[in-house]
């Protein structure tokens, strides 16, 4: 919250869903802190950027902000981005420093992102999709759907910060081979996964699990 009461202006996301769900935390917290807010649907675009005329911060969710754009959240006043997300590779931040804007970013518990990473290699392993799309015409057969265990399994995870560390914690109770690549080691990853040159981790996992900030040093790293 601004300390000087000025409004708050969340632009986007790309469902109007999720602004709704989001509306009524919105509305809460603006009235706790004495915030003036509004929000729209629409994400913000050079044609639908002057709907934050007169707001000194705005909210986004991974809708892109190029200079073109950066220029006239500028010219509109604006001081500061938040994405509610934690990459920031869809806002321009060279043009940001330019124009004196400064961007910030949602910080969250890793957990979830970790449940749902472990999540999808059990349902990958154990078939869950033809599962429960036979079970739909109850079709309880077992030609195609005999699945693997996780421990059979070595599992590559590249990037090992908060949440790639916590993806390997989670796997470690399955007993399964960890291998791990990152720039920059991790004390805790390492002693539950061992690190190795990205082609070794290529060739040798079974599953591979991302989980990097997009900079353009790893563009198309794979």
């Amino acid at each position: 919250p601004d300390p000087c009461g000025a409004p708050v202006r969340p632009c986007g996301p790309s469902t109007p869903q999720l602004v709704m769900l989001e509306k009524q935390f919105f509305d809460r917290f603006a009235g706790e802190f004495g915030i003036e807010i509004g929000s729209t649907e629409m994400n913000p675009t050079p044609e639908t950027a002057d709907l934050a005329a007169g707001a000194d911060y705005i909210s986004i969710i991974t809708t892109p902000v190029d200079e073109g754009l950066m220029k006239q959240f500028h010219d509109l006043g604006i001081r500061m981005i938040c994405t509610r997300s934690i990459g920031i590779d869809h806002i321009d931040a060279a043009a940001a420093k330019k124009y004196g804007i400064r961007i910030s970013r949602s910080i969250y518990a890793p957990d979830c992102v970790a449940d749902y990473t472990v999540m999808l290699m059990l349902m990958v392993n154990r078939k869950m999709k033809a599962i429960l799309g036979r079970a739909d015409i109850q079709d309880y057969t077992l030609k195609g759907i005999m699945g693997i265990n996780m421990k059979t399994q070595t599992v590559g995870v590249i990037g090992t910060g908060r949440i790639g560390t916590q993806v390997i914690e989670s796997l470690h109770g399955f007993g399964c081979r960890i291998l791990a690549y990152d720039l920059y080691q991790n004390e805790k990853a390492r002693e539950m996964a061992s690190y190795v040159p990205l082609a070794d981790l290529i060739s040798q996992s079974d599953i591979i699990t991302l989980h990097m900030p997009l900079t353009d040093d790893n563009f198309h790293m794979i």
